[in-house]
């Protein structure tokens, strides 16, 4: 059974809504009734798609998650020329940069910097096709200064909540799998590999990210809007990742 147009819509606007609450309240002290007067709906309006708060954190979990590795497979799939329902995160776009006798990089179809096979490729050069492959994914919770505090809150909530946590664990495993097919098969499509595990690079970018987001907001405290500086996210692929024909 499919989820009504309608009630997606009401599910987003309560995740919004509670994003929200979150940040300013934290998790434990948000209440329902808050939540729904935030988003301007009623108990009943949220009862009927929610049976408890923390099933609602999960959802906004989930959704987040979802987009990060959507966000990903549809770069994949840009690159490969095809639709990102049937590229599915695993396909290789291997032969599809343009012809560019400029260089040593070329770029894709979706406008990524890619290596020419058989070439070698300097450090600046790295940097530019690495740098270029981050500034197309959406990093979680890094929009504006809301969604990193909530994010926060709704992660000292899971640690306070065994039970909760370990419903998180799996969310993120499902989602986590799907983004590490979806980076092995860039950095193959690239004739890259990576000198440590994906789960490993994914956990250390993570770590990177939360670091530049909370300083963000910190050197921002009266702007919703925040830029979350990616340079230790480069730093990391710089670092773990390898492509043939390297120049040291």
């Amino acid at each position: 059974m499919t989820i009504s147009d309608r009630r997606l819509r009401t599910r987003a606007a309560l995740r919004d809504a509670a994003t929200t609450v979150f940040a300013r309240q934290g998790v434990a002290g948000a209440s329902i009734e808050e939540i729904c007067e935030e988003g301007g709906f009623t108990r009943g309006a949220f009862y009927s798609n929610y049976s408890s708060k923390d099933e609602l954190v999960l959802d906004l979990i989930d959704q987040v998650l979802a987009a990060v590795a959507a966000g990903a497979n549809a770069l994949l799939a840009g690159m490969s020329g095809t639709d990102a329902e049937s590229a599915g995160g695993l396909a290789p776009a291997a032969g599809t940069a343009s012809a560019d006798d400029a260089g040593d990089v070329s770029t894709t179809g979706m406008g990524t910097a890619c290596v020419k096979p058989g070439q070698p490729i300097t450090p600046e050069e790295k940097r530019t096709i690495l740098s270029d492959l981050l500034s197309h994914f959406r990093l979680p919770f890094s929009e504006s200064r809301t969604a990193i505090i909530a994010a926060r809150e709704i992660r000292l909530h899971a640690l306070r909540n065994p039970a909760l946590q370990a419903r998180m664990d799996e969310v993120q495993e499902v989602h986590m799998g799907r983004l590490r097919a979806v980076i092995e098969a860039l950095l193959s499509s690239h004739g890259a590999r990576l000198l440590i595990s994906a789960d490993d690079l994914i956990m250390i970018c993570e770590g990177c990210h939360d670091v530049a987001a909370d300083e963000a907001v910190a050197a921002h405290p009266d702007a919703e809007q925040v830029t979350v500086d990616s340079s230790r996210l480069l730093m990391v692929l710089m670092a773990f990742v390898r492509f043939p024909c390297e120049e040291d």
